[in-house]
């Protein structure tokens, strides 16, 4: 389980108590949200956990989350998403308040866990 989730802009919120309902969807209680009216602005948002970091060359998707992007050694933005198939996977950025997406393959970027970049190694990958 968790203890906290995060929105695609990086708000952090606690959780206080996660349980199944009778659907099988799972109700969870956020610490300072008493009310039902106070998490409608969290309405069909997109929510994150912090998961494990992979190993190698496996990456979770909240790792990749929390990278700034470099193109021509500047960093120009974020990660927001990883996206696609399992055959073809990209990488949905904002570059420069724009939304662009990318390749997820080892042509197209190069991922530093230490510094937590990704390195695109040509325009030409951003769509």
């Amino acid at each position: 389980t968790t203890d906290e989730f995060y929105l695609e802009e990086g708000t952090s919120l606690k959780v206080e108590k996660i349980r199944v309902g009778p659907d099988g969807r799972f109700v969870v209680k956020l610490l300072g949200y008493d009310t039902p009216q106070s998490v409608e602005t969290f309405v069909n948002q997109k929510v994150y956990v912090k998961g494990r970091s992979g190993e190698g060359d496996t990456y979770t998707t909240s790792e990749l989350l929390e990278m700034d992007v470099i193109v021509n050694g500047k960093v120009v933005g974020r990660v927001l998403d990883l996206q696609g198939t399992d055959e073809s996977p990209f990488l949905l950025l904002e570059i420069n308040g724009e939304l662009r997406r990318a390749p997820f393959t080892k042509e197209a970027l190069s991922i530093d866990r230490i510094k937590k970049t990704i390195t695109v190694s040509s325009e030409g990958f951003l769509v």
